[in-house]
């Protein structure tokens, strides 16, 4: 009897636990709220085709987020003319403003192509540069108008009629050649190609510095305002001052920078760097031409027939290679 009963609740227990385990997996019933329906996971995976259980079972790939290897860059500061005093003495100090992008093509290593406007602005006069104007003296014949003429070039009946001068000639009367004044305005837009040198660190998210350098061409326009010389040329009883106010070359430069980059987020970053650059100028014509003059002489047959000077023009404002530093900070917009 006893033996019966065990079998009777051990039944009992067999059809019991299952349902006792699905009660506790079920979530707690609100009372009111309609009772949820708890489907098995076998009920609904097989409920999926067999393309949907493949997705849900394929594992997801994560891919790691990679540094950007072309970046955009924009800076504006400062520019100064450097090492040629006379440069320096028609063109002060300026502004700039560049745009450049960069390709990485190492882990320290990238290729920047830039393209710069630079404004330079200064003033000149002979009141503070010159007090006076010098002039060579040299030797002519009458008929002959040239520096190198042997004896034997002469024609007999000019025999002994030279007339030669030793010394110089110094310019001291002229009052509007004392008070000429000189506004310059110098424009040069580079184009440069270079590679930059990066220095993480071993920590890409701290102050990185840089150096580079490179090669390029560049436009420059010169300006000049006067005054006292209303036109490109003046002509007086004694001188003669010729004024080249625009003019247009082209040439080539030269540069090296080093800056400091600074990240601040989103993978953008301050910038702020010094740059020195040699721009190949000598293109230009002087910015003044002066020279002295008198009455020609009966055998002089030129085309000026109100003055005639025997001597090359004293040239004023000659540019050559010149250097240019600029301090500049702008941001790096990573793309």
């Amino acid at each position: 009897m006893v033996r019966s009963g065990c079998i009777v609740l051990s039944f009992l227990f067999v059809l019991a636990f299952p349902f006792s385990v699905q009660c506790l997996e079920a979530p707690p019933h609100i009372a009111g709220a309609p009772a949820a329906t708890v489907q098995h996971p076998s009920t609904v995976t097989a409920a999926l085709t067999q393309d949907e259980q493949i997705l849900i079972q394929a594992p997801r790939k994560t891919h790691p987020v990679q540094e950007s290897l072309l970046s955009y860059s924009i800076k504006s500061g400062g520019a100064f003319a450097v090492y040629d005093s006379d440069f320096r003495d028609f063109l002060d100090y300026g502004v700039s403003f560049s745009v450049g992008a960069k390709k990485k093509l190492k882990e320290k290593l990238s290729f920047l192509t830039s393209l710069e406007v630079i404004m330079l602005t200064g003033e000149w006069d002979t009141g503070s540069n010159r007090e006076t104007i010098v002039m060579e003296a040299e030797e002519h014949w009458p008929g002959f108008n040239g520096d190198s003429i042997s004896p034997e070039d002469i024609p007999d009946e000019n025999l002994g009629s030279s007339n030669h001068g030793e010394g110089e000639a110094v310019i001291t009367s002229a009052e509007l050649l004392r008070r000429v004044d000189l506004d310059t305005t110098l424009y040069i837009v580079p184009l440069s190609f270079n590679l930059v040198y990066e220095h993480h660190g071993g920590d890409k998210k701290k102050i990185n510095p840089y150096v580079g350098g490179g090669l390029g061409f560049c436009m420059a326009r010169r300006e000049v305002e006067s005054k006292a010389i209303k036109e490109q040329s003046f002509q007086g009883a004694e001188y003669r001052i010729s004024l080249d106010d625009s003019e247009t070359v082209f040439g080539q430069l030269l540069q090296v920078f080093a800056g400091i980059e600074v990240p601040f987020k989103n993978g953008i970053r301050f910038v702020a760097e010094a740059s020195t650059a040699m721009y190949d100028l000598d293109n230009f014509e002087p910015v003044l031409e002066v020279s002295y003059t008198r009455e020609p002489p009966d055998w002089y047959q030129g085309d000026d027939l109100s003055q005639f000077t025997n001597e090359d023009p004293i040239k004023v404002g000659v540019f050559e290679q010149e250097i240019i530093s600029s301090f500049s900070i702008g941001i790096v917009v990573p793309f």
